[in-house]
């Protein structure tokens, strides 16, 4: 392998290495308390859950509504799947999260997962962090498997476990040969259509939505109290970071049932893109509760981009614990919306795209329920927002 190279991420371009010092003191300054009443709390994108393709099929009403959950794949309504592993077979943690078609309140199951714990809250929790969670090994391993032929003897049954309906996605006519080919389906010709209108701004993925409409007076976004700032996600100077204050932060959360493929959520061009190389830290709340600052820390994507209606864009896949590798399939150059950006591999991670201000009107429903720190479920092609 050549030195300096990033197995991560297949984007042909060196990882840049981290500057841990500077970062962590960047970080001890800032606030991580309370956010202030005039700041919406925002919680849930850092969490992996059940999901999958049909975001309303996969979740169960909230407890004492009486809205069902629709039923899944067969037509049977069923739980939803685990997105992490529960090693001492905890407890289920129930996540609110709002359905944007239907606008009702839904709630998620989603086991404790003891591994978590032990990794971020037991004792040998600093060997883990110090060893298998800061090089990769087990996402690695994950990722090898899951590239094997074994491998597809898992498929059938995390579909029936995660309730998925693959009724939207291409199989090839031989069948799925490993877990990697089928965890990185492609949707059939029509399904998920992006509105053709150049001034509305789509969802670039299936995913569960936070929006912060404005960056107020700082480079930091805020989440669950806590905060990163633009520049240490970005990997960029204080002073370029500063052209986004007062812009607009869209956070997209994937879990493993999810379609994988992420897509521009509007016409433009590709300016830059770089690998930064970091840890494989889990996005689940143990691990955020524990102060892992995923979002500065983990291996992730940046790429710059020019958007017709919406101006600079910094689009960052951050990768997570399990996440066997970050694709970029489109590479530079111009693209139109739709278009194809990337996937990630076997795993679940995140999607952060930050805006610089007066560029988008993020649609009101977003706003209002990211203020009230839930999530909300969208799927790829969703209006999102306008152009100003």
């Amino acid at each position: 392998m050549q030195r300096g190279r990033d197995p991560f991420v297949t984007d042909g371009k060196g990882p840049d290495r981290p500057r841990r010092h500077r970062r962590q003191t960047r970080l001890a300054a800032i606030d991580l308390g309370p956010p202030s009443a005039s700041a919406p709390v925002l919680s849930g994108f850092d969490r992996h859950r059940t999901g999958h393709h049909r975001n309303q099929e996969r979740a169960r009403p909230k407890s004492g509504s009486t809205t069902r959950a629709p039923p899944g794949r067969n037509g049977r309504t069923g739980p939803p799947g685990q997105c992490e592993p529960d090693a001492e077979g905890g407890q289920m943690m129930k996540i609110p999260l709002i359905d944007r078609r239907t606008g009702e309140t839904i709630e998620e199951e989603v086991l404790g997962g003891g591994m978590l714990r032990l990794a971020y809250e037991g004792a040998l929790s600093p060997l883990l962090r110090g060893t298998l969670l800061k090089t990769g090994t087990i996402s690695r391993l994950l990722g090898w498997y899951s590239d094997t032929s074994w491998s597809r003897r898992k498929i059938e049954g995390v579909i029936d476990e995660l309730n998925i309906d693959m009724g939207d996605f291409e199989e090839p006519s031989g069948g799925f040969q490993t877990f990697n080919q089928w965890f990185t389906r492609n949707l059939k010709p029509g399904v998920r259509p992006f509105d053709p209108d150049p001034l509305v701004f789509s969802s670039p993925a299936d995913s569960r939505l936070t929006v912060i409409p404005e960056l107020r007076e700082t480079t930091a976004i805020p989440v669950k109290g806590t905060s990163f700032l633009i520049e240490d996600l970005l990997r960029i100077p204080a002073e370029q970071a500063a052209g986004f204050r007062g812009g607009a932060a869209l956070i997209f959360r994937l879990c493993p049932a999810d379609y994988h493929r992420y897509h521009f959520p509007a016409d433009g061009q590709t300016i830059t893109t770089k690998t930064i190389s970091g840890r494989y830290d889990s996005v689940n709340p143990i691990a955020v509760a524990a102060g892992i600052p995923v979002f500065t820390e983990n291996r992730r994507v940046v790429t710059h981009l020019s958007l017709d209606a919406f101006g600079p864009t910094a689009f960052v896949e951050v990768g997570a614990f399990g996440v066997g590798g970050i694709i970029d399939t489109h590479g530079e150059g111009p693209f139109e919306k739709r278009d194809e950006k990337g996937y990630f591999r076997y795993g679940a991670s995140t999607l952060v795209l930050v805006l610089e201000p007066g560029r988008l009107k993020i649609d009101q429903d977003l706003i209002e329920n990211s203020a009230k720190g839930m999530e909300i479920l969208v799927r790829t092609g969703e209006t999102l927002g306008h152009s100003l």
